[in-house]
């Protein structure tokens, strides 16, 4: 699916809550770095959240809100795109249970293949 949207002219970045250093480790772990212009995780040092973070985020990628969506998988995704001011869709395949993110107001699909459909990406999402 990363390979996919990438083929798609969609660019990718990571925000998390998690510490820089083990969001790194993590996705080189697992083989996707190279599918992400950007990964941008906290870092106490400078006492800031995922929101703070997602500001300098946003701003070292020159995007717009409009042209951002946020895919997250926790009700504090839906404050962290507002307060970015971007879309935002959730997945409940991680930190919350999808009973749970449908008490937010945000549209909950279930997996990456819906939020290709949602892109409009058709027939091109599968390796």
């Amino acid at each position: 699916m990363l390979a996919a949207l990438g083929r798609n002219g969609i660019g990718q970045s990571l925000l998390s809550a998690s510490s820089e250093v083990d969001l790194e480790e993590m996705v080189a772990h697992y083989g996707v770095r190279p599918h992400f212009t950007a990964v941008a995780g906290v870092d106490n040092r400078l006492g800031e959240g995922k929101i703070e973070r997602g500001h300098r985020h946003l701003a070292d990628l020159n995007c717009r809100g409009d042209e951002v969506l946020l895919v997250g998988d926790t009700l504090h995704d839906i404050e962290v795109a507002a307060a970015l001011g971007v879309h935002c869709v959730l997945l409940p395949s991680g930190h919350q249970s999808r009973r749970r993110l449908e008490l937010g107001e945000c549209t909950v699909v279930d997996g990456l293949f819906a939020v290709a459909a949602l892109l409009g990406l058709k027939g091109d999402t599968h390796d």
